[in-house]
């Protein structure tokens, strides 16, 4: 053992219960004394089980520490021991002292010294063991050698030899023991104190040689602490009535060196009951004393700062139970903590509550972290939230620790209600909704806004006047007499809690509206410059929260000074724009002109070369079938010719020859004659519906016709699906789109016949387009029950226009798409498939060229209806 202690000076400096660093340095000195004592440390609950053990403990049972916490004490006692018994006497007596046997895990018996704290925290005892088996042995030893030397002075002289022989190998081996022995035996007289024995050991604890105290009897009591000489006064009276004693005291040694010591000492009597001698043996607990007034002045502090903290302050182990709450969280528990200890969540809290805090608990057990959360709930008659925060104190316990944040959560609501109510608003509705969410937020009756009216600021109009349950009239005022006056002259908040009439008696206003209270302030724009005033009053003495009623009206009065600058610079901005809005509408319908321009050029260019291509095609393919369709009835003359013929020779001759048979059988004659015709019916057909196809291409390719010309629309119709035939039948290997003609009874229409076609055009190719898009979006399963269709609908309209109706079931548009679909150049196809001029040329055609509308339904999912509205005939 060492003969001095470690001096830490960071020890002897005061913390500062305030500062978190400080109190983390002392707990972490606090921990590091509890880990490296040399004497056990363990911390139990009322029920005896460990909770805490340090390294010393953990040696002294002979267990891993997992495997020494949660077990009871009991359980390492002698057989016999009424543990209950001993637990309530020493949880009355608060701090014992003793010795008692302890089994170790592996059988070993030892004797173990003592000394225990309880409730050093509520409901937490603190125990200090030191294994003496050793001292137990040495001094049962001196007493079995005491015991042999009284018996050898009455031996007879002839057994003295060996006795004495005997004896010196007796006194060897105690010499070697004495010697080994950490602590200091000692033997004094009881009369004199003067020292019979004592071991090397003394020098390394007292600091003074074995010789000085033999040559000194009172030096064992010179070096005692002045504070502690009467203890010792009364030990020797102690020893003298029961024959033995345990006391603690303090020495000072010459190097000024203050140590605690612990004596055990026996009264030894010769056959007459006379005290011949004291033994006894000292040992240091400078240490173990250190580390626990240490631990003593560290639980003071934290107890002096946990009952000082307004938070709430609670430890629960991994179950949810309650093991400790803060006295001073009280005022702020769901239930009284008398109701609350030892519970567990589910047995205090909602379902809900409880699950939700024992997930969190889990998780900074299971992660080590801390884990902040956010909750409420009702604590009396209202409704409380909390900030808190969830700390692992070890593998099976928590403190939470949480702070009342109801008052911020009230002003953040208050000021989300601000924002929510005037955020979206201007001008007059800002100022009404300001003054209507400033009352309610404040929980005042009137609030109003006023503009200063004049440079001098002698009279005020009000924007806006929230008079208790609905909004009141505008009105001027002069300020003087007023508290308003009081407000622009100071330029701060003028706040009067009660009695304000009595303190402005010539404020009519104020009787008026039997106001008790007011709270105004200046309104100033940016610059600093005062524009008006935000004034809240009530027909009763305000609340005594200036912090929260004067950030409250800051914030709107500096809300309302920007709305009223914001409104200044508007009409400044509009008296500029009306000079401007000409040059810029002038420069509007020119740009717009130029790209209409070019829209037509693109389209034009494009669909005159496509009308060209689609009339050549016409061209090329009319002039073969006219010669197939020349040549039809010609051919069908010859083969009747031909056939009658062969009908005459069969008559005249009716046994040919047998090649001419074998032929006519061969060939089948009779299907031929009868077939024949039927191939040339067949070819007739086939030249009509190609001429019919023709004559679609014909009408389709007429956009080079600049004159207005009475068509039928419905021809027009026919050749646009004519063209577009290979998108609508399933001949691409897609399924057939069904097309729905319902005509109406139409006279014929006087328009542009090609510009028209290209409008068809246009609208079946995006109606194609769309059905096809709805199909590749369905899956696999829905694709085969997918029937795309496109319905086409022509009626008469109001008796002078022809309404053209175009509608498909395909994937349909939203509302932001079909506010965009008639600009030049929007399109939602991928690059390359779409331009984004197709429906914006389609949309001049209708309603430049021809004066008419086009109109545009849609819904997501389920399709688009086009409309064509046209005049029977145009204006001249």
């Amino acid at each position: 053992m060492s003969s001095s202690l470690g001096y830490d000076p960071s020890l002897d400096q005061p913390i500062d219960e305030a500062d978190p660093a400080q109190q983390s340095l002392r707990d972490r000195q606090l921990r590091t004394l509890f880990e490296i004592a040399l004497d056990g440390m363990a911390i139990a609950d009322d029920q005896g089980r460990y909770l805490d053990v340090n390294p010393a403990a953990c040696e002294l049972f002979g267990l891993e520490r997992d495997e020494l916490l949660g077990r009871s004490i009991v359980e390492f006692a002698e057989p016999g021991l009424n543990f209950q018994a001993v637990w309530q006497e020493f949880q009355q007596q608060e701090k014992v002292r003793g010795e008692f046997s302890l089994v170790r895990a592996d059988g070993d018996i030892r004797i173990v010294e003592y000394a225990a704290t309880a409730n050093f925290l509520p409901h937490r005892h603190l125990s200090v063991m030191r294994d003496i088996t050793e001292r137990k042995q040495a001094e049962a030893q001196v007493r079995e050698l005491t015991q042999q030397l009284n018996q050898q002075v009455h031996q007879p002289v002839s057994e003295l030899e060996q006795t004495q022989a005997q004896l010196r190998e007796s006194q060897q081996r105690l010499e070697s023991i004495l010697n080994s022995v950490e602590g200091v035996v000692w033997s004094i007289h009881p009369e004199t104190f003067e020292t019979i024995y004592i071991n090397p050991a003394v020098e390394q604890i007292f600091g003074c040689s074995v010789a000085e105290f033999f040559a000194n009897p009172n030096l064992w009591f010179e070096i005692i602490h002045p504070d502690d000489q009467s203890n010792i006064a009364n030990v020797f009276a102690r020893l003298k009535e029961k024959g033995r004693s345990r006391t603690e005291y303090r020495i000072i040694r010459r190097d000024g060196q203050v140590r605690w010591l612990s004596v055990n000492s026996y009264l030894v009597y010769d056959e007459t009951g006379k005290p011949i001698r004291i033994d006894g043996i000292t040992t240091d607990i400078t240490d173990r004393k250190q580390a626990e007034i240490e631990l003593a002045a560290s639980q003071a502090e934290l107890m002096a700062l946990f009952n000082a903290m307004q938070d709430v302050i609670i430890v629960l182990n991994s179950e949810g139970r309650y093991l400790k709450i803060a006295p001073s969280s009280a005022p702020l528990l769901y239930l009284p903590s008398n109701t609350m200890l030892g519970k567990t969540l589910h047995e205090v809290l909602p379902q809900d509550a409880a699950d939700f805090f024992l997930n969190t608990i889990h998780k900074a057990i299971i992660n080590q972290s801390l884990m902040p959360l956010e909750y409420s709930l009702p604590i009396g008659d209202r409704l409380v939230w909390f900030d808190a925060s969830i700390s692992p104190m070890s593998e099976d316990k928590v403190l939470w620790v949480a702070r009342d944040i109801s008052d911020r959560k009230h002003q953040e609501q208050s000021l989300r209600l601000i924002v929510e109510g005037t955020a979206a608003k201007t001008g007059e509705e800002f100022f009404k909704s300001c003054v209507q969410y400033l009352a309610q937020v404040l929980e005042v009756r009137y609030a109003f806004i006023a503009e200063f009216v004049n440079s001098e600021k002698v009279s005020a109009k009000t924007l806006a006047f929230w008079a208790g349950n609905d909004f009141g009239d505008n009105f001027t005022y002069n300020l003087v007499g007023t508290p308003c006056n009081n407000v622009y002259i100071q330029g701060d908040l003028c706040r009067y809690p009660n009695s304000v009439q009595t303190l402005f008696p010539e404020d009519n206003d104020l009787v008026t509206l039997q106001a008790q209270s007011y709270a105004g302030l200046q309104i100033i724009d940016t610059a600093g410059n005062p524009l008006g005033l935000i004034v809240v009053l009530d027909t009763k003495p305000m609340v005594p929260n200036v912090e929260m009623q004067s950030a409250i009206l800051r914030i709107f009065a500096t809300r309302a000074g920007a709305e009223i600058e914001r409104i200044e610079a508007e009409a400044a901005v509009r008296r500029s724009e009306i000079q401007l809005r000409l040059q810029s509408e002038e420069l509007t319908a020119t740009l717009k002109k130029l790209q209409n321009t070019q829209t037509q050029l693109i389209q034009a260019e494009k669909m005159s070369s496509l009308g060209q291509l689609v009339a050549g095609i016409a061209h090329e393919i009319n002039n073969p079938v006219s010669f197939i369709y020349g040549n039809l009835k010609p051919a069908a003359d010859y083969a009747s010719d031909l056939i009658e013929l062969i009908h005459l020779y069969q008559e005249h001759y009716p046994t040919p020859p047998q090649a001419i048979s074998d032929f006519t059988e061969d060939i089948d004659l009779e299907y031929l004659i009868t077939d024949f015709s039927k191939l040339l019916v067949s070819m007739k057909t086939g030249a009509i519906r190609i001429s019919d196809i023709v004559k679609s291409l014909r009408t389709f390719s007429r956009l080079d016709e600049a004159d207005l010309k009475e068509i039928d629309i419905h021809e027009n119709i026919e050749s646009t699906l004519i063209i577009l035939q290979n998108r609508l039948n399933s001949s691409t290997g897609k399924t057939e789109i069904s097309v729905v003609k319902n005509y109406g009874s139409l006279p014929l229409i006087e328009c542009y016949g090609g510009l028209l076609n290209q409008v068809f055009l246009n609208l079946l190719v995006n109606a194609i387009d769309a059905i096809e898009q709805r199909r590749s979006s369905l899956k696999l399963t829905e694709r085969s029950d997918y029937l795309g269709w496109i319905t086409i609908t022509t009626s008469i309209n109001l008796g002078n226009q022809v309404l053209i109706s175009i509608q498909d079931n395909g994937c349909g548009m939203s509302p932001e798409i079909q506010e965009k679909i008639f600009n030049p150049f929007f399109t939602t196809k991928p690059v390359g498939k779409g331009t984004g001029m197709g429906l914006a040329t389609s949309y001049q055609i209708v309603t430049e060229n021809h004066r008419g509308n086009l109109r545009c339904c849609s819904i997501p999912g389920k399709g688009t209806e086009f409309r064509i509205e046209l005049p029977i005939s145009q204006p001249k």
